[in-house]
């Protein structure tokens, strides 16, 4: 018994293709965003009993709030699951673009079929069907490079951060040192120096070949 052919983007139906694209869309206009606090956080131990949770209690009584509130995002995002909202959109994005159909693609293949079929246990979408006639583009391969590049470095302070903040705390980590992030303007110039040398090596070895 052989294994079904896997399934592509392309082969998809026109109105399966636009319900995921949708979907992709509500993810990426619609994040779930944290509320922003305007003063420092009121303690967790005492809630907002006493003390200084007693005063954030009385400021969000007089409807004056000590926080900027946040959003939950998109509910379509619960209906699938299977990760973050930031794992599921890179899920349908690189299946739209030609890559292979994970379990968080199937679970939003199952949700694109519950609006097509108006399940009840699918939400109301938050974008009109046009959203999904808008078909991605795939990224330049210099903008990819830049963006893994940036990635990279992002990783790199966070753990390096972390690091010393363990350190800081009298807490022995169990990793070595992060190396810090090379400066592009550095790399730059190293690479300037190693091609200068292989260029005058190359040199020398011809003029040595003809004498």
């Amino acid at each position: 018994m052989t294994d079904p052919a896997p399934v592509r983007f392309v082969d998809l139906p026109a109105w399966e293709q636009r319900e995921l694209r949708r979907i992709r869309a509500e993810l990426a206009e619609f994040p779930f965003v944290d509320r922003t606090w305007l003063e420092p956080e009121p303690a967790r131990e005492g809630g907002f009993g006493t003390g200084r949770g007693a005063r954030y209690e009385r400021r969000y009584r007089n409807n004056d709030c000590p926080f900027t509130p946040g959003a939950g995002g998109c509910p379509v995002f619960h209906e699938i699951g299977g990760g973050t909202r930031h794992a599921v959109q890179r899920a349908l994005e690189r299946f739209e673009l030609g890559g292979r159909e994970t379990r968080i693609v199937t679970r939003a293949r199952r949700v694109a079929r519950w609006r097509h079929e108006r399940h009840p246990r699918a939400s109301a979408p938050w974008l009109p069907i046009e959203a999904g006639d808008d078909p991605l583009t795939p990224p330049s391969p210099r903008a990819a490079a830049v963006a893994a590049r940036r990635l990279r470095q992002r990783r790199q302070a966070a753990a390096r951060r972390a690091w010393e903040t363990m350190r800081a705390k009298g807490i022995k980590p169990t990793a070595p040192a992060p190396r810090p992030p090379v400066d592009p303007a550095r790399r730059a110039s190293a690479l300037k120096a190693w091609a200068t040398m292989r260029a005058a090596a190359a040199a020398r070895e011809t003029c040595q070949r003809d004498t």
